[in-house]
């Protein structure tokens, strides 16, 4: 998948490359940005991802000597095909290590084809936080969605997102139901609109952040079934991170009424 666009902000960022960018996903440059090349070719410093050993996240340090003393020395190597490997030590255990290979040429451009752990092993942990609030079925279509779109495969990655979005809307709208303000002024139409506007209208009942910016999910009211591999690679992470509001919103309410709970048993148990 190949992005024409060369401007400084769309060429990703060394951290970008290693944990957001899809593998086979390739991003061209030219004179203008070739410091951001350098950038990733040259990288030194830490990168904040899951440890498979650890099975907890962890910050790799990334501490390599230069390879080639001069940016003439890079053009010069990048004028053919080049694979660079990028290895990360735990910062726990130095002999845990994160892994990340891609194809540097000055014709085609940068290409990610290999990372360790998998975009798939990281989303095993991000779901550890949101295994209260996320049933089973949708934690397995989660962490197929990461796999599939860290494999480049852009429409059956966004499908499983859809479906989990589409779910947490529904679970706001149940809540909605119950109350009758709200049922009086959307209830009967509700189910005919298109899912900005279900946004929309369940505003009170959703997280701000995800409200104020439709553009995060209003591709959805289009429907995905023409949408090319590319642009769904695109829209994934905006996808991704809608459904992650949503998801420590009601963390963070699930957190609220326990303590609240725990207050009440607690001042309970101080009369008796």
């Amino acid at each position: 998948m190949e992005q024409d666009k060369v401007s400084d902000n769309d060429f990703p960022t060394p951290n970008e490359f290693f944990l957001s960018v899809a593998m086979y996903e390739t991003y061209k440059w030219d004179d203008t940005i070739f410091d951001k090349v350098l950038d990733l070719c040259k990288f030194q410093g830490a990168i904040d991802t899951y440890c498979v050993e650890c099975k907890d996240r962890s910050l790799f340090v990334v501490n390599y000597p230069d390879h080639w003393a001069s940016r003439a020395d890079f053009r010069t190597k990048l004028q053919d095909p080049y694979i660079l490997v990028v290895q990360a030590k735990c910062s726990r255990v130095k002999q845990h290590i994160a892994c990340y290979v891609f194809r540097v040429y000055e014709k085609d451009g940068v290409t990610k084809i290999g990372q360790y752990p998998s975009a798939a092993d990281a989303a095993k942990q991000d779901l550890k936080k949101y295994r209260k609030v996320l049933n089973e079925e949708h934690q397995k279509g989660y962490t197929k969605a990461l796999g599939l779109f860290s494999h480049g495969v852009g429409a059956g990655s966004i499908v499983y997102l859809r479906k989990i979005f589409e779910h947490l809307i529904e679970e706001a709208h149940q809540e909605a139901s119950k109350d009758g303000a709200w049922m009086s002024a959307h209830g009967e139409r509700y189910l005919r609109l298109k899912m900005a506007n279900k946004v929309k209208v369940l505003k009170d009942f959703l997280p701000s952040d995800l409200v104020q910016h439709p553009k995060l999910y209003g591709f959805l009211s289009q429907g995905l079934h023409n949408c090319p591999e590319e642009e769904c690679l695109k829209l994934f992470p905006m996808l991704r991170l809608a459904i992650e509001f949503i998801l420590s919103q009601k963390l963070e309410r699930l957190d609220k009424k326990q303590r609240r709970e725990a207050l009440e048993k607690l001042l309970n148990s101080t009369q008796t």
